[in-house]
């Protein structure tokens, strides 16, 4: 679960529902869902890889993390042959992943698109602490195994 302090700052600047923007889908080869889970895992390695050394940008690390999130959502969805919203919304991705996968979390991750969209174009705004670097982290972390388990 996002702590709260995350989830206020976040969903302060960024609020995304289906009537904004009408999205275009595209369908893919299945065989695709491992590529983009080999492209997810790459990025989760480099935001814990970014985060681990202290250099950088906080923002970049949380970046990182919400495009493994996208990405492994995005493998399962293409590895399910389900036509995939060109998007970096995951208030847009979750609602198409089907009930019996599973998914480890709801809507409630959804503001991490914040990190894709908005936050990715500003410079210590505001204060981002380490425990809520780390909590993006861990949920990738969480995607990343979910959807290793399916795109076998």
């Amino acid at each position: 679960m996002l702590s709260l302090s995350l989830l206020r700052l976040i969903s302060a600047y960024h609020t995304w529902t289906p009537e904004m923007t009408p999205l275009k889908t595209q369908k893919y080869k299945s065989e695709y869902g491992f590529e983009l889970l080999r492209i997810a895992e790459g990025d989760y390695l480099s935001a814990s890889a970014l985060f681990e050394t202290g250099k950088g940008r906080k923002e970049n690390v949380g970046y990182l993390a919400q495009q493994s999130i996208e990405k492994s959502i995005k493998a399962v969805l293409c590895f399910k042959e389900v036509a995939i919203p060109h998007t970096h919304e995951l208030a847009a991705l979750i609602p198409l992943i089907h009930p019996t996968l599973n998914f480890p979390y709801g809507l409630e991750i959804s503001d991490l698109s914040y990190y894709a969209t908005v936050r990715r174009y500003m410079e210590g705004n505001f204060d981002l602490e380490d425990e809520e670097v780390k909590l993006c982290l861990e949920i990738a972390a969480v995607i990343l195994t979910w959807s290793r388990e399916i795109v076998k």
